[in-house]
């Protein structure tokens, strides 16, 4: 396997997974912030 494009593909898949848990991050502190609001 080429190396550099093994490099690429990992961090791509790692700035995939950044992405989703920055996601699942905003989701749960905008749920939480909702419940210390009202």
């Amino acid at each position: 396997m080429n190396k550099g494009f093994f490099y690429l593909w990992k961090t791509h898949y790692v700035t995939e997974m950044l992405q989703i848990l920055l996601n699942y991050v905003d989701i749960v502190s905008f749920i939480s912030y909702n419940d210390l609001v009202r």
